[in-house]
């Protein structure tokens, strides 16, 4: 065990001593500019041999730059926006390079470094250009043939186009009209083979945002049995099953009480139970979607777990030593007495 200890011990100290004595100069003759780079920087950054690590660090950076220069020109090649996107980080690279070498470099990047930060700016610019004109083309071909989809094209260009712009008001507002454009209103009906249709309070709540994952738009709502002119749907839902989970929580609080009878100052007491019980419903619905072009959803099935609390309460004791909370004063009441307040 110990012989093998030395082993990786010296192995360890040969791997130290070789790569450690490689210097940033060797670093960039082998092509390794992002070491030859760093290498560099932190012997300036300790003051060893100051000239020659400038000229390493100025060439590892030439290289560096030019690289991610070329790699920003191929995607802005592209005519997915997506990509042209990614020309960005490229110039972010840029900057953050020129930047953290500038106090070691004389002012010798300082015009490239205004000159990455215009192009990163030029980017933007045209970025925001292209996709505000796309959100206005289609939210113009919706105005034309009213297909909620290119609503919904509108929506996600002007989204996008607010990234680049700090014209935010303009591009509020339209991403507003183009969401409610969007947007597919649907109502629904239920029904359940038990006849258990007072679930039909609780559903609204399950939907809550408009957008989910497939990019589409669908509003919820409740209604009765006919379906409005605005909605572009109506949606049927069949409960498959209930299943009906019930956890109780106790707590209990004792009353004393001095009350005059026949002349006399008794006490009589009683004790206060409050039971709340956590119903926890568990639906699983299939869904079946009747409507226009525009409802793409068909037989998805949703769970959800709905909870509802109802509260028991009742006593032991003589009601008299209750707060008026609980009592009556009219009421007449044995030793031990039941009262069902909130259930």
């Amino acid at each position: 065990m110990k012989i093998m200890n030395y082993k990786w011990i010296f192995s360890i100290a040969c791997y130290l001593l070789i790569y450690g004595c490689i210097t940033p100069m060797e670093y960039f003759e082998n092509g390794d500019y992002k070491m030859a780079y760093n290498k560099s920087m932190n012997k300036l950054i300790e003051n060893k041999d100051v000239e020659e690590n400038k000229l390493v660090l100025c060439k590892a950076l030439d290289k560096l730059v030019q690289a991610n220069e070329n790699k920003a020109n191929l995607y802005l090649q592209h005519d997915d926006l997506r990509k042209k996107e990614k020309a960005i980080s490229q110039y972010d690279a840029n900057i953050s390079l020129l930047n953290k070498s500038k106090v070691y470099t004389d002012g010798k990047y300082d015009q490239m470094l205004k000159e990455s930060i215009a192009q990163k700016m030029a980017i933007k610019e045209s970025l925001y250009r292209a996709y505000f004109e796309r959100g206005e083309s289609n939210l113009e071909t919706y105005h034309q043939n009213k297909t909620k989809v290119n609503a919904q094209q509108a929506y996600y260009a002007f989204v996008n186009a607010k990234k680049f712009s700090l014209k935010s008001e303009q591009l509020d507002s339209l991403i507003t009209v183009s969401k409610h454009h969007g947007t597919v209103r649907i109502g629904y009906t239920i029904s359940h083979p038990s006849g258990a249709v007072g679930l039909s309070r609780d559903v609204d709540k399950i939907f809550e945002g408009l957008e989910n994952n497939s990019g589409r738009f669908q509003s919820w709502t409740s209604h009765n049995t006919s379906v409005p002119a605005h909605f572009d749907c109506r949606i049927h839902f069949d409960f498959g099953w209930l299943d009906i989970d019930e956890d109780s929580d106790s707590d209990e609080e004792e009353y004393e009480e001095e009350i005059e009878e026949d002349d006399k100052e008794i006490e009589v007491h009683a004790t206060v139970f409050n039971t709340v019980n956590e119903r926890e419903i568990s639906l699983d619905m299939t869904m079946e979607v009747d409507g226009n072009q525009n409802c793409s959803l068909s037989k998805e099935r949703f769970s959800k777990s709905i909870k509802e609390v109802a509260t028991k309460t009742y006593f032991k004791g003589d009601k008299r030593a209750l707060p008026a909370f609980y009592s009556s004063k009219n009421e007449t009441l044995g030793e031990e007495d039941e009262a069902v307040i909130n259930l």
